[in-house]
């Protein structure tokens, strides 16, 4: 039986690989998978990278999402640190991806903004603002 911590580890997981496929144009399942291609193997390093930077789980956590053990991930997040040294599309991409992971939902950032939901509430506006997430980025 699956605990509440547990399905929003996978929710939030799955949303990181959603944006991750969406960002770099490669297909979830390709991420998941066993494929050897550059692409994929760059997609996939990147997410055992965002996840453990997000403190989305521990390595043994984010390996099992990604049907890796903790020291492929760890692998992962350690090449990711050393192409960041000299790759600026790669930081451009980190940065991307960590921006849309940060900020579920741009509809409740907007209506932060805008003075809709006062500051005290946000959090909990925010735990529930997967529910109303756009498909499309607002503006």
């Amino acid at each position: 039986m699956e605990n509440k911590t547990q399905r929003h580890f996978t929710q939030s997981m799955d949303n990181l690989l959603d944006i991750i496929a969406q960002h770099l144009n490669v297909e979830k399942s390709a991420i998941l998978s066993d494929c050897q291609k550059e692409r994929t193997i760059y997609a996939r390093h990147t997410a055992s990278y965002v996840a453990y930077e997000l403190n989305y789980g521990s390595l043994k956590e984010i390996g099992r999402h990604l049907d890796r053990n903790h020291a492929s991930i760890l692998n992962g997040k350690k090449r990711i640190v050393q192409w960041l040294t000299y790759d600026k599309k790669l930081r451009r991409d980190i940065n991307a991806i960590m921006t849309k992971a940060l900020v579920p939902d741009q509809v409740s950032m907007l209506k932060y903004v805008l003075g809709l939901v006062p500051l005290e509430r946000l959090p909990d506006f925010l735990e529930h603002a997967k529910e109303y997430a756009l498909t499309e980025p607002v503006g």
